[in-house]
């Protein structure tokens, strides 16, 4: 299905630019369906479980890289991109000494190192805030749970400790998507209830449920392109499972200053 892209020209500080209240993805035909994004200022970066890509703000793509299987969520943070990767085959296990992984790229998705994460052997959501690291615990599987661990990293990715977190919904598997939101963080779960969560620094206790799903993907626009708004990439996948036809779109929220949060327009 191809979704109509409402597009204007938004002028930024350092180029003209098209923005759009709704960015979809140029090509589909993925075997897993999109698992998280992140943004800077020369695009986005989406994870489609083998693959990573880089896309300009109208969805097109400029730099791709495969992927060990399965690549999660992903963040950026000082020209880096780290992607939460969990080994399934025994082979890789055993080849590579561990099955959670944090792979590290520069911004043009070009392989800088991996490192090993033996204390979160399931990792997928993954941010940064302050001087830490924050990645999603999935020590459940599939079976609901009500409480999830978040582990925390030091900036060297020493291992710190674990937060349990529990946001009054029965979830499966672990956290799905985490970012740092200024003083916040959202958090996003396969829940039956309201799953995306706002949760408080350091302690990570919940605040309030956002006014939309992201467990698979959410990204805050970096505030130089934004000319004074905040603003928000939520993700949307499509496709079936068991069918080799995944995509994925976008769809732009804002924070106003009320501190609601809707839909954008421009």
């Amino acid at each position: 299905m191809i979704r109509k892209c409402i597009a204007l020209a938004m002028l930024f500080s350092f180029t003209a630019m098209a923005f759009a209240t709704e960015i979809v993805f140029e090509k589909k035909d993925f075997k897993g369906h999109l698992q998280g994004i992140a943004a800077d200022k020369t695009g986005i970066y989406w994870s489609f479980y083998d693959v990573i890509h880089k896309t300009d703000y109208t969805g097109k793509i400029t730099a791709s890289i495969a992927s060990p299987v399965h690549a999660g969520d992903l963040c950026f943070f000082e020209g880096k991109i780290y992607v939460a990767v969990s080994y399934h085959k025994k082979s890789d296990i055993q080849r590579d000494g561990g099955k959670g992984w944090v792979y590290v790229y520069d911004q043009n998705l070009k392989f800088l190192e991996k490192i090993s994460m033996p204390d979160t052997p399931n990792p997928d959501g993954i941010t940064r805030y302050g001087d830490k690291f924050y990645v999603g615990a999935n020590d459940f599987g599939k079976k609901l749970h009500p409480v999830n661990n978040i582990s925390v990293y030091t900036k060297d990715w020493k291992y710190v400790g674990r937060i349990p977190v529990n946001i009054g919904f029965e979830t499966a598997y672990g956290a799905q998507t985490l970012n740092a939101v200024g003083d916040r963080m959202l958090a996003s779960f396969y829940a039956k209830g309201k799953g995306t969560h706002f949760l408080s620094f350091p302690d990570l206790k919940p605040i309030e449920p956002a006014p939309f799903k992201a467990s698979v993907g959410f990204a805050v626009i970096p505030p130089e392109l934004t000319k004074g708004r905040e603003l928000y990439l939520v993700a949307k996948s499509t496709g079936k499972l068991g069918k080799n036809n995944f995509g994925a779109y976008l769809t732009v929220y804002e924070r106003k200053s009320d501190g609601n949060i809707v839909p954008a327009n421009f």
